[in-house]
């Protein structure tokens, strides 16, 4: 919709509370068809793991083809609700093996967004 900013829908998480496999059905979109999908068809979430206050996430190369306002989007939404998940107070997004407008990775806190080519590399 046109005039909705932001929206929320409630998934049955099946029991699990696995942050990979929550993640995985929160990449997959919305079932309101009120509600528009910020991530690219297909995109699965490769790896994720914390280190500190730091959630790292490597995602399929789907993300690679969005860019500009359309990329910090999706990796907002992505950031915010992996950092909600776990108690982090920081996340960084990468792509298996494409960059990401760019940039090797997307550095997201609750108050400001990096694209970075210096972060620590975690492969």
């Amino acid at each position: 919709r046109d005039d909705a900013v932001v929206a929320k829908e409630f998934r049955d998480k099946g029991g699990s509370t696995s942050v990979s496999y929550l993640l995985d059905i929160y990449l997959q979109g919305p079932l309101s068809d009120n509600l528009q999908n910020p991530f690219p068809q297909n995109l699965r979430l490769f790896s994720v793991h914390t280190d500190g206050k730091t959630i790292y996430m490597t995602v399929t190369d789907e993300l690679a083809n969005l860019s500009g306002a359309s990329l910090i989007l999706a990796c907002s939404c992505l950031g915010m609700t992996a950092m909600k998940l776990t108690g982090c107070s920081s996340a960084e997004i990468r792509c298996e093996s494409l960059l990401l407008d760019g940039r090797k990775a997307i550095f997201i806190n609750e108050n400001t967004i990096l694209y970075s080519d210096s972060m620590t590399d975690v492969n």
